[in-house]
């Protein structure tokens, strides 16, 4: 063994797991995006589905137990979340969000005249 070699193999073992560790940050990032993402659409889809279904008239009162029971289901916490009224409540627009993820979810109803 020369002079050169001697504890180089640790530098190396070092620098080999840096570089096999680093892209685990971004990826797991990426993860907890798409994580949110797929959270809030699903509970902005499911809960308006069935707030609608569940009270036809008025969907508002289901609303809030619909999603809590869906942001249970995901183990997520909903910061925050807005049901809108389009065309004289034909169309409800439930927007839903969960960290730094939003998801929206339309419905049409019929309204009688």
């Amino acid at each position: 063994m020369s002079c050169s070699e001697k504890g180089s193999t640790p530098l190396e073992l070092v620098i080999t797991l840096t570089l096999l560790l680093l892209p685990i940050a971004p990826l797991s990032q990426l993860y907890l995006q798409l994580s949110e993402q797929l959270a809030a659409e699903s509970i902005a889809r499911n809960s308006l589905r069935a707030a609608v279904l569940a009270d036809p008239e008025n969907p508002e009162r289901q609303l809030e137990e619909k999603i809590s029971q869906l942001a249970n289901a995901w183990q997520v916490t909903v910061a925050n979340y807005e049901l809108s009224c389009l065309r004289q409540c034909e169309f409800l627009t439930l927007s839903v969000v969960v960290g730094g993820a939003t998801g929206m979810q339309t419905a049409g109803r019929y309204v009688k005249p």
